[in-house]
């Protein structure tokens, strides 16, 4: 082997020196784009982390916000409490006082609910059922007469107000369960205003009937024992609850208009039986229709449809 041939090649130090350099300059170049994309990168992306951070300082924000609230909640809440079991106790305290004096007086307050009730009665036999619109003194008054030409004078000075005269007739006329009668209903008004009072009175007895009817359980909607109604509405109410007068008026009332006619009454007073079936002509009387429009408002009262103009 030739020595020359294998001896390794020599290295020439000045060119190991340009060879570092240019790859010292590559690396450079290559770090400046990298730090230049990585900066260009940061120009975007900036903005949406400081989104990012305001939204999370907000919501610090708004939580401190909230943990003070509750704590004061809670404050509010045990403070409550606290004034609750005084109130508590104190209304204790003022029951156990009051109780024998609230005793006292209910036991005065029952007679005079008894009396209240029997007043209702005879304003019923005197022919007007006790309703809603009237006043407890007017009530009182219809019940210290004797005779129905009494209660009848009352009755006839109370409606010969105009007002109250139109507030009754809107009262029946906005009565639900009577929509199918508003036509007849409305003629009714309209011929007692021109005295047509003897036309009117048969349909006012069949409209109140119904009425009366609407006050039974729909089972027995059919049937024509009209008194035994009533009679079934009152059983099935309180006897110290606040319709009681009203039922027992309109009991006593019914019991009145219902009875047997023997032409006995004919001239005297109106007869369901008697105008109905024919017996008794109706009289042309401006307090006979005053007396049904009254007792059928009172009904549906009774039955919890009556409605009141608005003022």
């Amino acid at each position: 082997m030739n020595p020359e041939e294998s001896a390794p090649p020599l290295i020439s130090p000045a060119l190991d020196a340009q060879q570092t350099i240019e790859a010292n300059r590559e690396l450079q170049v290559r770090f400046a784009d990298a730090v230049s994309t990585l900066q260009a990168q940061w120009v975007e992306v900036r903005p949406a982390l400081k989104s990012i951070f305001d939204d999370v300082k907000a919501l610090g924000t708004v939580w401190l916000a909230r943990q003070k609230q509750w704590a004061e909640y809670i404050e509010l809440l045990q403070a409550g409490m606290q004034a609750g079991q005084h109130w508590m106790e104190t209304l204790a305290d003022v029951w156990s006082d009051v109780l024998p004096t609230l005793r006292k007086h209910l036991a005065e307050v029952k007679p005079r609910i008894r009396n209240i009730v029997e007043s209702a009665v005879h304003v019923g036999e005197l022919g007007w059922p006790v309703s809603r619109r009237m006043t407890l003194p007017q009530m009182l008054t219809i019940s210290a007469t004797s005779t129905r030409a009494e209660a009848d004078a009352i009755m006839l000075a109370f409606y010969s107000d105009q007002d109250d005269f139109n507030r009754l007739e809107y009262e029946i006329l906005n009565v639900r369960s009577l929509q199918e009668f508003r036509i007849p209903l409305t003629q009714c008004f309209t011929a007692y205003r021109r005295g047509e009072y003897a036309v009117v009175i048969p349909f006012l007895m069949a409209v109140l009937e119904r009425g009366i009817k609407n006050l039974a359980d729909p089972a027995h909607f059919f049937s024509t024992k009209i008194e035994r109604i009533v009679r079934t509405r009152y059983e099935n109410s309180d006897p110290n609850g606040f319709d009681a007068p009203f039922v027992m008026s309109l009991l006593s009332f019914v019991s009145w208009l219902y009875e047997q006619y023997n032409g006995n009454s004919s001239g005297e007073r109106i007869v369901r039986n008697g105008i109905q079936h024919g017996t008794q002509p109706p009289p042309n009387e401006q307090i006979e229709v005053l007396r049904l429009l009254h007792a059928l408002a009172a009904v549906t009262a009774l039955g919890g449809e009556a409605k009141s103009p608005a003022v």
